[in-house]
């Protein structure tokens, strides 16, 4: 597995499997397995604000960087909107099992 996410530093990308499966550890400790159609390191990535765990991937995912995401928000601002109501969803209904 690629590390594609490392705890206190900030992602340069912002990732969505679209096969396969990443692991995400706390520490030592695994706390969630991600599959298709999950999100990776998204909150850290949107916030700036350095990960708060290690991501391992053996997947196939979409990569955006910074710049791809910002140029896409002011062509598209709607899409972008949508994109993080997704993420907030998405990142609300695991975050009973992501430490803090």
């Amino acid at each position: 597995m690629k590390r594609s996410a490392r705890r206190g530093l900030t992602p340069q990308q912002f990732l969505y499997i679209i096969s396969g499966e990443a692991e995400v550890y706390h520490k030592e400790d695994l706390v969630i397995n991600l599959e298709a159609r999950s999100f990776v390191a998204e909150m850290s990535f949107l916030t700036h604000k350095p990960a708060s765990a290690d991501v391992y991937m053996s997947c196939r995912a979409l990569a955006w960087n910074r710049e791809e995401l910002e140029a896409l928000e002011k062509e598209k601002p709607q899409l972008i909107a949508e994109l993080r109501v997704s993420i907030v969803e998405k990142a609300s209904a695991r975050s009973s099992v992501m430490p803090v």
